[in-house]
């Protein structure tokens, strides 16, 4: 087996871990590297190394256990290597002490989480009150309660499309977080979950949305409307293609929806449409599903429009008679079903 030893000469004092080792003990120090033999780092193991500045993380990592840099105070920058899948051993919201992997790592500025890793465990960034943004690759399916809570100078944060939940204060009291992005694939927002955000100006919401808890962003004084992408985005590729008629129709059923208004095809959600997503998402599925009817009727429109431009071209623009054969193009397949559908329902008797 390994040994493990400290620099006892004058200068910061580093931690050398030699091959062989496969568990790594808790001392004072200020630089660590841990080999590829390292499969996994314990519990506790460096809580309160308040002098720890480095720490290189190589290949071979799989876990890194509840609480292994808690309290690491001078430590600011981490780089998670690929190899690891988990960062603490909770990702639940049991609020028990098990996760906060690098809990109050308050001169933590950059984390860098690679592709790979799959669990961010409970509360394992929180109190990292120096952490400026953070990117969850798109290998990560679950971020537990409090994973990001008290990072106040966190600003950015880019939420990978695998997410399904977002905890219950997952990112409470990131006071400095202007913007955030909900993937479509996530289904619930979790209990003051963005409680105490209180520059959080702009949330974009997605369709697969089904459960928002009502204090989700209790104390976020800058808010005051949410932005539907997916309904404003598809409404505006279709807003002067579709009829008159249509375009009021899918206009007066948005508008009726209780706090929700449009303006230039941008689509605003009130706080109190939120506070009764139960309520108000079946209306904003059924105004999704008629778009997509519109959008069916729209790409008929423009294949029917290219499909005259050919037969111009064929004829030559002179309205001369041709032969049948010849200004024969193919019909566009849309355009094909519909006109079909229409000649069976109008059939003569």
């Amino acid at each position: 087996m390994g040994t493990c030893s400290s620099s006892t000469a004058a200068g910061p004092r580093r931690f050398f871990v030699y091959t062989g080792v496969t568990s790594v003990p808790r001392d004072a120090l200020e630089s660590i590297a841990i080999p590829s033999t390292v499969i996994s780092i314990g519990q506790w193991q460096f809580i309160d190394c308040v002098s720890l500045r480095e720490i290189v993380l190589n290949k071979g990592l799989r876990r890194i256990g509840s609480g292994a840099f808690t309290r690491c105070s001078s430590l600011e920058s981490i780089r998670i290597p690929s190899t690891v899948i988990s960062i603490g051993d909770r990702e639940f919201n049991d609020h028990d002490c098990d996760g906060y992997t690098f809990y109050d790592c308050s001169s933590l500025r950059e984390v860098v989480l690679n592709e790979g890793i799959q669990t961010i465990g409970v509360g394992a960034f929180s109190g990292c009150s120096s952490l400026e943004s953070i990117t969850i690759p798109s290998t990560v399916m679950s971020i537990g309660a409090y994973a990001f809570s008290r990072c106040s100078s966190l600003r950015e944060v880019v939420l990978n499309e695998r997410i399904q939940t977002i905890k219950d204060y997952t990112f409470c009291g990131c006071s400095s977080l202007e913007r955030i992005r909900i993937p479509s694939t996530v289904i619930s927002i979790g209990d003051s979950a963005f409680f105490g955000c209180s520059s959080l100006r702009e949330v974009v919401l997605t369709k697969g949305i089904q459960t928002i808890k009502s204090e989700a962003f209790e104390g976020c004084s800058s808010l005051e409307t949410f932005q539907f992408a997916e309904i404003s985005k598809r409404y505006a590729a279709i807003r002067d293609i579709i009829t008159v008629k249509c375009r009021e129709e899918l206009e007066n059923k948005i508008n009726a929806i209780p706090g929700m208004t449009m303006a230039d095809s941008e689509i605003s959600i009130s706080l109190v449409t939120i506070q009764n997503w139960g309520t108000s998402r079946g209306p904003l599925l059924d105004i999704l599903g008629l778009i997509s009817f519109h959008e069916w009727e729209a790409t008929i429109i423009v294949e029917l429009a290219l499909w005259k431009v050919n037969i111009d071209k064929i004829m030559g623009g002179d309205g001369d008679a041709v032969d049948r054969d010849v200004c024969s193009v193919e019909f566009p397949g849309p355009a094909m079903d519909a006109v079909l559908q229409f000649l069976s329902r109008n059939r003569p008797t």
